[in-house]
């Protein structure tokens, strides 16, 4: 009985320790490069010195649209950068 207690306790640490991937989408069309996305997640963002916006670091662009897949490690920092942004145009999502 002990040995199961055990086994479920670990068990639920190893549950709620969820991992997740999250897509970082940059319209870079939209982008006025205020740089504020620099500032608050500068491992993930930098300034452009061609057209004065900002890069969202690692990704593949099409169209203007900018998109990287990574760990949720860089969920809260990426999403105060969506957050902060005066012209909306980073979307960070859960996937």
């Amino acid at each position: 009985m002990c040995n199961f207690f055990i086994f479920a306790k670990v068990n639920k640490i190893i549950v709620d320790q969820k991992f997740f991937m999250i897509r970082i989408t940059h319209y870079k069309y939209k982008c006025i490069g205020c740089a504020y996305c620099v500032e608050v997640a500068p491992s993930r963002w930098q300034m452009n010195q061609e057209d004065g916006k900002s890069d969202l670091i690692g990704a593949t662009e099409r169209n203007e649209v900018q998109t990287v897949i990574v760990d949720d490690t860089e969920y809260e920092e990426n999403l105060e950068a969506a957050q902060v942004c005066p012209a909306k145009c980073i979307k960070v999502e859960k996937i």
